[in-house]
């Protein structure tokens, strides 16, 4: 995954986009005055306040697992109140959803995107997927199958026909399920496997997959 490090434009201009859309569905329209013209001023926290949530949750998965870090582990990390942190976020479960997403826009951002998930996802990162999946709980779970599957449809999945297609979701769902129970089996086991060898063998699937996905 990589240090995130300051949003880039594509990451404000979503956090842009996320907030018009809270706003006009009314959300956030107590929180400021549209009519005043403070529009753009309230927009630039939500970047400020949403990068330093998203530093503190990476920096806090570098020291432990997720399973243990609480909101007032993310506020601490971030030097921002509670209520700070609840204007923007629901619970750490959302951070983490947005989190993903964010790093889901970085590996996706590249030419090559599966050498991207290799290098961040299985040789480079491990001590945050250990952290993030070690003792996983079922939303944490559910959060990080999201992310498995949007990676895979952007590598694979070319159109929106190929992403409908039932046996197209068989192969999605098989090769992502493999790869989480993996990094299980790893963490449950102190990493008995080379990170080495882990890189070679998935770098040879997404070969495997690449020609499943070929056309009959």
């Amino acid at each position: 995954m990589g240090k995130i490090g300051p949003l880039r434009n594509p990451e404000r201009e979503r956090a842009r986009k996320d907030f018009a859309g809270r706003l006009r569905s009314g959300s956030d329209a107590r929180r400021m005055n549209v009519m005043s013209g403070n529009f753009i001023k309230e927009d630039l926290r939500i970047v400020k306040t949403r990068k330093s949530l998203l530093n503190a949750i990476e920096a806090l998965l570098e020291r432990r697992s997720f399973k243990h870090v609480t909101v007032n582990d993310l506020c601490e990390e971030a030097l921002l109140s509670r209520a700070a942190f609840y204007t923007h976020f629901k619970d750490k479960y959302d951070l983490l959803d947005f989190w993903l997403t964010t790093v889901f826009e970085e590996i996706a951002s590249g030419n090559d995107i599966l050498q991207n998930i290799t290098n961040s996802i299985v040789y480079n990162n491990y001590v945050l997927i250990r952290n993030l999946i070690d003792g996983v709980d079922d939303e944490t779970l559910g959060l990080v199958r999201k992310f498995g599957l949007s990676l895979f449809d952007k590598a694979f999945g070319k159109t929106k026909k190929d992403r409908d297609d039932p046996n197209y979701r068989v192969l999605s769902n098989f090769c992502v399920g493999g790869c989480l129970e993996l990094m299980l089996w790893q963490v449950k086991n102190a990493y008995p496997a080379d990170f080495r060898k882990t890189k070679k063998y998935f770098q040879d699937l997404s070969r495997t997959v690449i020609e499943w996905s070929k056309p009959v």
